[in-house]
């Protein structure tokens, strides 16, 4: 089983990225996370995940992974 990177919450003063590149930092192996969050795929890409398979309708719109 792959582990996630689930919601990341921030104010909307502060960078996600700095987050998010600190908690994958400190992972070793595998790691999925899925968003329609427009930034917070540009975050993703930033720490180095890659656009894998395909997006799906979600409740608040289209997930990627």
């Amino acid at each position: 089983m792959t582990p996630e990177l689930g919601y990341v919450a921030v104010h909307a003063d502060h960078q996600s990225s700095r987050i998010t590149l600190a908690l994958v930092a400190g992972h070793l192996g595998p790691l999925f996370a899925t968003t329609f969050n427009p930034r917070m795929r540009s975050t993703l890409g930033k720490a180095g995940f890659v656009e894998a398979g395909r997006g799906w309708g979600g409740k608040s719109g289209a997930l990627s992974v």
